[in-house]
């Protein structure tokens, strides 16, 4: 097989998760009698989903209405007879129609449970691990119910957010990559690559399973790049699935961003240096520390370098003449084509960095800072967590930052200082956010993948 081109599009942004895991959910298995309801809420054909359990319908109900929609609290329109005594079911589920008589007139409106933020997907078939449908974006643009959130939402701006997968009994490790097609994601633990399609032209779907420790993905079209840690492999794949092999590594990997458009390449922090594939050119070697996270523009890459705990910069006009040398701040050596952008940062968040306008934008602690390139002014404070929690994840969209605090998920302005407005609660420990034009994506501690709209 051919090795991928390429294309022209966005930088893509990989960042490290801690590894989370999810417990199983009982000896019934999901959808069958006295087992969970699937994650859209429906079950096996015969059952019915109530208080999250999937039984039988009461004999005095009827038989259900065909046209009946799950997660909107509306009972749909019954196919035949008189309307149905039992009305709709919890979370709004489709109102049961009597045996004879005229057509049903639909259920009455759910008063049961409100929608939790549970993904509507769009049909009412067993999910196939997650990846059954295309996103329903009609489902999750409402004001949030606060009576269906662990906590309240100030502001009227407030979403409800929408789970795109189901997290099985093994699971963690998970870091999500999109492009404007597909939502890709590598689960360490369950050993696989997963795709999601985010348009009717999108594809959903295992990609591959039994992989060796998968984790840091990149993608560009219909192209996308994992790593594998154990094998210190990186793989790509350009259809539904099968993968190829794209370059062996011989040092532990920390980050990895594509380039699609600058040089066309794909950066990788390993080791004590960054290097590009493919090729195998250095970029920069660090003196003292790791580095971790990395973000560029056409003039230049940037950074992050654990154990130094600063952000160091490179042009790339110099670089691909000379390969960088970077120092520790206190060392006696001088940097060669290397400059420090910012120094001893306590809470540095070492696995997101973004550049715009050819400036540096990096979290430490519950503040977003940037400064320029060319270090031709000091750092300014973009933005502030709303409830002052440290930056768990943050991605660049235009002229506003998506970030999130454990519990929340918010954007902010990038023309002036101010706390970032709520956009989503009750989220656990968020991390590996991305972003299309639509939506925002980001992986919650319980390895649900959660979505809402920009």
């Amino acid at each position: 097989m051919r090795g991928p081109s390429l294309l022209t599009g966005h930088f893509l942004s990989l960042t490290l998760l801690v590894t989370v895991g999810c417990g199983g959910s009982g000896s019934a298995q999901a959808g069958s009698e006295r087992g969970p309801c699937y994650g859209n809420l429906t079950c096996n054909q015969g059952l019915i989903c109530l208080s999250h359990l999937c039984v039988h319908p009461a004999p005095n109900d009827g038989a259900a209405g065909s046209g009946g929609v799950a997660g909107n609290n509306t009972g749909a329109i019954g196919s035949g007879g008189a309307s149905g005594a039992g009305g709709a079911g919890e979370n709004g589920s489709a109102g049961n129609s009597g045996s004879s008589g005229a057509p049903g007139s639909g259920g009455a409106s759910g008063a049961g449970v409100p929608d939790a933020g549970v993904a509507d997907m769009g049909n009412s078939d067993a999910p196939d691990a997650g990846v059954d449908v295309a996103l329903d974006s009609a489902t999750d643009t409402d004001a949030i119910d606060a009576t269906a959130d662990s906590a309240p939402c100030p502001g009227a701006g407030c979403l409800k957010p929408q789970q795109l997968n189901l997290p099985g009994a093994t699971c963690g490790g998970m870091h999500l990559a999109v492009t404007t097609s597909e939502l890709f994601w590598t689960d360490t633990a369950a050993a696989s690559v997963s795709a999601l399609a985010t348009t009717t032209q999108g594809f959903s779907g295992g990609i591959q399973s039994l992989l060796d420790g998968p984790t840091l993905i990149a993608a560009t079209g219909r192209t996308v790049y994992w790593l594998n840690s154990t094998s210190k492999t990186i793989r790509y794949s350009s259809a539904p699935s099968g993968s190829t092999l794209f370059t062996t590594l011989y040092e532990d990997a920390h980050a990895m961003r594509l380039s699609a458009g600058v040089q066309n390449r794909l950066y990788v922090s390993q080791g004590m240096a960054v290097r590009w594939y493919p090729g195998n050119g250095t970029v920069a070697t660090e003196e003292s520390g790791v580095p971790a996270a990395v973000a560029f523009d056409a003039s230049n890459i940037a950074f992050a370098v654990m154990g130094d705990k600063d952000i160091d910069v490179v042009s790339l006009a110099v670089n691909y003449g000379t390969p960088a040398t970077c120092t520790a701040p206190a060392s006696a050596n001088p940097s060669v084509h290397c400059s420090h952008v910012v120094t001893a940062q306590s809470a540095l968040l070492l696995d997101t960095l973004e550049m715009a306008n050819s400036r540096v934008i990096w979290a430490n602690g519950g503040t977003l800072y940037s400064r320029p390139a060319d270090l031709s002014t000091p750092a300014q404070a973009l933005a502030t967590t709303a409830f002052g929690g440290a930056i768990t994840t943050f991605v660049l969209q235009g002229s506003t930052v998506f970030l999130a605090e454990d519990g929340y998920i918010e954007a902010a302005t990038l023309t002036t200082m101010d706390t970032a407005t709520v956009l989503a609660t009750g989220q656990s420990q968020p991390r590996s956010m991305v972003a299309d034009d639509a939506r925002i994506y980001w992986v919650n501690a319980d390895c649900s993948i959660m979505s809402v709209v920009r």
